[in-house]
């Protein structure tokens, strides 16, 4: 990774709030609004019956997190929690049935994308022996609050919270310029995450500098890109490329360049085949990449018409401008499609991002339109430039799904 290319602290975007009420969205005062509970019923009985699990032992169902206190924000989930008497299973299956709930946990948030006034409603199956550390837990079974928040202004270490959410950007940066290659890696970098946010909740809770940059990494969409690349690299790691099983190795050396390390060969031909992400001359060029040059010129017209002599606007041409940056490095490996579609991802979240960035859903209904962020004039830039990008997105969409 090049240094000008390392996230600088003082970048890194904080995404966290402390509200004099809570999600009003969600609640009515301190009451669940009517509508959301039997929305959340629902939810929950559907999950319950998707666990499969016969005679389940509920204790309770609960709604915790910071959608459950005032450290709420528009990135926040709705956070809706099962909560089991694990005691009826034996000891020696404990443990299998929690990493089946965690499995089906993970193929229901997975597979639905269940809102809730533009809030995803995420599930989980919860022991009821599990130490819970959220200081706002209220129960749906009982229509009431186990734990009442407190409203008690919290002192935040803001750049304390930068410097260690960008030094685990920079970590995750720099394991997919590598290619996503070195599975063990990425595997103790989660695992330090996870630790990390542990140790800081058991210390100090939810607004300790370790959770709230756990959030700032989840919020920012890194958490999301060490899974992405978790998943190419173990694929990597298990696939047969020409005959030869890589394991461990850099991109450069996986397509034919540098110093490679010890591999078993199968019966191949001798001559080595070089593939390369740049397009072979005289090959006509892939038309998703055809139209994207088009629409970027488009958007490119369009931002430098734009005023800059206005901050927002001279910020939003500098967020385009990366944003059209990572299209074009996803374009540079259209040749190999799993890291084509893995890097389009990327790419994509960071016009997401901006999107989140400059439009704030309003907070009384989260779904009757957005609050902008920019002017007048800055507003009609967006929508230029939305215009040219939606048919682009709808195609490659249908390529990186």
């Amino acid at each position: 990774m090049r240094i000008e290319e390392l996230v600088n602290p003082e970048d890194v975007k904080l995404t966290f709030n402390y509200h004099k009420h809570l999600n009003p969205a969600i609640w009515q005062g301190k009451s669940l609004r009517s509508e959301v509970e039997k929305k959340l019923e629902t939810i929950a009985n559907m999950f319950v019956e998707f666990l499969e699990i016969p005679e389940l032992d509920i204790v309770d169902v609960i709604i915790t997190g910071s959608n459950a206190n005032y450290n709420w924000t528009g990135y926040s989930d709705l956070d809706l929690h099962i909560v089991v008497d694990m005691d009826k299973f034996q000891s020696q299956c404990s443990m299998l049935v929690g990493q089946y709930f965690q499995a089906k946990k993970k193929i229901w948030n997975d597979t639905h994308d269940i809102q809730i006034r533009g809030f995803n409603v995420e599930l989980y199956v919860q022991d009821s022996e599990e130490e819970h550390t959220s200081s706002g837990v209220y129960s749906l079974m009982n229509s009431t609050w186990n734990v009442m928040p407190e409203y008690a202004k919290p002192s935040i270490d803001s750049a304390a919270v930068k410097i260690k959410a960008a030094d685990i950007m920079n970590q995750i940066d720099e394991i997919e310029d590598e290619g996503c290659i070195d599975i063990e890696s990425i595997d103790k970098l989660k695992e330090k995450i996870r630790l990390m946010r542990k140790s800081g909740l058991e210390r100090a809770g939810e607004f300790s500098v370790e959770n709230l940059a756990f959030k700032t990494l989840r919020n920012n969409g890194y958490l999301e890109k060490l899974h992405d690349c978790s998943t190419i690299a173990m694929d990597k790691k298990l696939s047969l490329l020409d005959g030869k099983i890589y394991e461990n190795r850099k991109l450069t050396e996986l397509f034919g360049f540098g110093k490679k390390d010890k591999v078993s060969t199968s019966v191949m031909p001798t001559k080595t085949t070089v593939t390369t992400n740049v397009n072979k001359p005289n090959m006509p060029q892939d038309p998703l990449q055809q139209q994207w040059n088009l629409v970027r010129d488009k958007v490119n017209s369009i931002l430098k018409d734009a005023n800059p002599n206005n901050p927002e606007i001279k910020q939003f041409v500098s967020d385009m401008k990366d944003f059209a940056q990572a299209i074009d490095k996803a374009f540079s490996y259209i040749n190999d499609p799993k890291t084509f579609r893995y890097t389009a991802k990327i790419a994509a979240q960071r016009y997401v991002n901006i999107n989140q960035k400059y439009f704030s859903k309003t907070n009384s209904t989260r779904g009757d339109g957005a609050a902008s962020k920019l002017d007048l004039q800055g507003q009609s830039v967006y929508t230029s430039i939305n215009r040219e990008l939606l048919p682009f997105f709808k195609a490659l969409n249908k390529r990186i799904i």
